[in-house]
């Protein structure tokens, strides 16, 4: 790694992942990994929720889902029994 302009060396990958780490869990929030079937994505275009051209763009996919768990959370939506 080069030595940015204040003299310093930069930070390790591992020292920007623990900072991003700390700095989700001070906002309350939580990294996960979810494994989405073909089919789940295709379902999130067909409603609306994601854009079919973005369909292989992980970030849009993340963020497709998140909006419709907020969705269901706000409309107070229960599992089926």
């Amino acid at each position: 790694m080069s030595d940015p302009p204040s003299g310093r060396a930069a930070p390790s990958r591992a020292a920007l992942r623990q900072r991003r780490y700390r700095e989700r869990r001070k906002a309350g929030e939580m990294l996960i990994e979810l494994r989405a079937p073909v089919g789940a994505i295709a379902q999130l275009a067909a409603l609306g929720w994601l854009d079919p051209e973005r369909r292989d763009d992980r970030n849009a996919v993340g963020a497709a889902l998140a909006a419709l768990a907020s969705a269901a959370l706000g409309a107070g939506l229960r599992p089926r029994k």
